[in-house]
């Protein structure tokens, strides 16, 4: 076989291969041309030289096809076969020859027999599918436009990306596969993840795809560039590639729990659940749900449910507003007492000391094994009682988290506390107070028009509260970061005897190298936060944001991972209140070391300095998920009405098994979002019927129905101190910061 002769319109495109040239051909760049004529015969060249390139491939066209490397190679290269083929090549484009990864590439493919092309309707459901995908990254990832290319079967998208061509960048880029994989592949479109080498070569816009025979139904068509990227879009930036890797669930070393593994299909559908599949993805079954389980508003097919080989199961929802969520958040969805016996419970008090226990062969492996067991006799444990800072919600030696959108007087509230702290004033609701300092670690605020203000209007003593600015290592200063600077927050701490901390917000103050939406990110970093708040006996209020979501419990509404409301005790909403206009709630989400309180109405109020104070008004009897649950369409209250008059019907007795109210309504046609929310509404409680009977629904009765329902100011103000601690309340070492910038007493700001 020898190429053609003469051009052939209805076999090239130069129009289309000269476009792929102005935008993936930089100067100086050189990529490899390749066609496989069949096995045995490959015709190779390199090129430099755009319209070289274009003539070459041209001429193939049509009687093999045509390819061209993902990412340019090393200039060097060109000496194999320099702007021209070579017939019968020895030599072609390796992995180790590529220096630097340029595009990051994604293959949308119909399912279909190998060796045939694609129908009109399969390639039209690739090219769809891949636009789809397009969307989703640049509208939910934040990822610049890529380049758009019909293969001629199916489709790809190619984003420019920068990064070495190394083990870590391959792994990034299987795991970035596999995510889009997860949530665009299905029975009808697959997205290819074995196509990750550096050195892939894809098909040539402007050229022909020859797969089988061209026949009506099947036709061979030309592949073409459908969108080109921005030529001034930088690459995408390498935490979105981290971000977007981060949605890949990773399988557990082994499965956690024992006994045979869940049969999940037979799950879903005792559920009710209504999901497609199994399919296969990477080793494991995925299942994606016609609706997401959190947020009902999520009917595109983005959530999703995967059994690993092991019998490890992951799930979760592609929209940023879910993140975070997990199998055992769907599973206690419907079926809340899941885990119960599975709970493990912190031990406090004096611990016996380890025990050392040698073992012979009979039920382990192997010789004799020598392990440490670390066991606590619980009549050795001396009981405690709980110290509270404000007494039933915010406790002294624990963590407690205020959630919020903006305008909701969040730092305010903090900042009312610390002075109340710092002066041994009574607490909002009156309880008696505890007197001590503050330390503030605050990104958002200036010291000195906003933080200093706000607590003169409050009555608090400056002179009790530092904050910690920054941390000074050599000639270098960077601000405080959790979890490496929590020696530097107890040096605050003992600085002013500090019986309280605030983290406002949480955020800008995880190390960058802590992923808020990842749940193992998270306990990691904030596991120090509370052994310090317990060493030291501080309450530790961190301040956080909401996610973008419009729906869904209050507990799941917090930004990041929710394993950020796991590591609190107690987790408070600060949310408008709906029955009066310039009124604010403070309501408990949770709290799981205190019975419930009530919640608190608040205004903002204009003090005499001209800042905002906070104005405590009482309790109210508002809840947080209520307040969150709002439908925000007149659709979504109808269908919330008609799950009210539902659950009314249902329970006119006062009580039901929560399984069988679940069953009857997903039979009704009532998405569980939705009778969530209408449980909200009633204001219906979950109970336990007896230490071994299930969850039931308790429709409250008439008379329980009614009551229910970064600083800038002038001069030096900054003070250095030199710290070099041993290792009795730290790690064995001298901690490795040398000095701590911290705040002078707040007082000394001049306003």
């Amino acid at each position: 076989m020898s190429p053609g002769t003469s051009i052939d319109t209805e076999r090239v495109d130069t129009a289309e291969t000269a476009r792929w040239a102005d935008v993936f051909m930089r100067p100086g760049q050189v990529f490899e041309l390749r066609v496989l004529v069949h096995k045995g015969r490959i015709v190779s060249g390199y090129f430099d030289d755009p319209k070289a390139l274009t003539t070459a491939a041209l001429k193939w066209s049509g009687d093999a096809p045509v390819y061209v490397t993902l990412n340019p190679v090393p200039s060097a290269l060109l000496a194999r076969s320099s702007n021209r083929l070579t017939d019968y090549a020895k030599s072609t484009t390796s992995d180790n020859d590529i220096e630097r990864r340029r595009w990051l590439y994604l293959d949308f493919d119909p399912v279909r027999p190998s060796g045939i092309s694609s129908t009109d309707a399969e390639h039209e459901a690739a090219i769809e599918r891949a636009l789809a995908a397009a969307r989703w990254a640049m509208t939910d990832l934040g990822w610049p436009q890529p380049a758009v290319v019909d293969s001629g079967n199916g489709a790809d998208l190619r984003f420019r990306i920068d990064l070495p061509n190394d083990q870590s960048s391959l792994r990034l880029v299987e795991r970035i596969t596999q995510a889009f994989d997860l949530r665009f592949s299905d029975d009808v479109i697959a997205v290819d993840a074995s196509v990750v080498n550096a050195a892939r070569i894809c098909r040539l816009p402007g050229t022909l795809n020859l797969k089988g025979d061209d026949v009506p139904e099947r036709p061979h068509r030309i592949a073409r560039l459908l969108m080109q990227p921005e030529v001034s879009a930088a690459p995408v930036a390498p935490e979105q590639l981290l971000a977007a890797a981060s949605l890949a669930p990773e399988p557990p070393a082994r499965r956690p729990s024992s006994g045979s593994a869940l049969d999940l299909g037979a799950w879903l559908r005792e559920h009710g659940i209504r999901a497609h599949g199994p399919l296969p993805w990477r080793d494991a079954t995925k299942f994606i749900l016609d609706e997401c389980p959190w947020n009902d508003e999520h009917q595109d097919r983005s959530a999703y449910v995967v059994q690993f080989s092991n019998g490890a199961l992951a799930a979760g929802c592609h929209h940023n507003g879910c993140q975070g969520r997990d199998w055992r958040d769907l599973r206690l969805i419907f079926e809340p007492d899941a885990y119960d016996e599975r709970r493990s419970f912190g031990l406090e008090g004096d611990h016996s000391p380890p025990k050392m226990i040698t073992r012979s062969g009979d039920h382990l492996r192997g010789d004799v094994i020598t392990f440490d067991v670390q066991l606590v006799r619980l009549s050795d444990v001396k009981p405690e009682t709980i110290s509270w800072l404000w007494h039933g919600r915010v406790a002294l030696g624990k963590i407690t988290l205020l959630d919020g959108d903006p305008g909701q007087l969040k730092s305010s509230i903090t900042l009312d506390l610390a002075a109340r702290v710092t002066t041994d004033r009574a607490m909002p609701d009156g309880s008696p107070g505890i007197d001590g300092g503050v330390v503030l670690l605050t990104f958002e605020d200036g010291l000195a028009d906003t933080i200093r203000p706000r607590l003169d209007a409050a009555g608090a003593d400056a002179s009790r509260i530092v904050a910690l600015q920054g941390i000074g290592t050599g000639d270098h200063e960077r601000l405080p970061a959790i979890p490496e600077d929590i020696d530097a927050i107890r040096v605050a701490i003992e600085e002013v005897d500090a019986r309280l901390v605030i983290v406002d917000p949480l955020m800008a103050a995880l190390s960058g190298d802590t992923n808020s939406h990842k749940d193992q990110d998270v306990r990691r970093a904030l596991a120090p936060l509370a052994r310090l708040a317990e060493e030291t006996g501080v309450a530790v209020i961190v301040v956080r944001h909401l996610n973008k979501s419009q729906a869904g419990k209050a507990i799941y509404r917090g930004g990041g991972s929710i394993g950020i409301g796991g590591a609190a005790r107690a987790v408070f909403l600060a949310a408008n209140n709906p029955d009066v206009e310039g009124e604010h709630i403070f309501a408990p989400v949770k709290i799981n070391i205190a019975t419930e309180p009530p919640s608190m109405r608040y205004r903002a109020a204009q003090a005499d300095n001209g800042t905002v104070a906070v104005e405590w008004l009482g309790t109210s009897d508002h809840r947080a998920d209520s307040l969150l649950a709002s439908p925000a369409t007149a659709e979504e209250r109808s269908l919330r009405d008609e799950a009210v008059d539902f659950l009314l019907d249902l329970l006119p007795d006062g009580s039901m098994p929560a399984r069988d109210v679940q069953k009857l309504a997903r039979a009704a046609g009532i998405s569980q979002p939705t009778l969530e929310r209408a449980k909200t509404k009633l204001g219906i409680r979950s109970q336990k019927d007896g230490m071994n009977g299930g969850w039931c629904w308790v429709l409250p009765s008439p008379d329980q129905a009614s009551t229910t329902g970064h600083a800038s100011s002038e001069g030096d103000h900054t003070t250095s101190k030199m710290i070099t601690s041993g290792g009795d309340h730290l790690r064995d070492d001298v901690i490795a910061f040398d000095e701590l910038s911290v705040s002078p007493r707040v007082e000394e700001f001049d306003l």
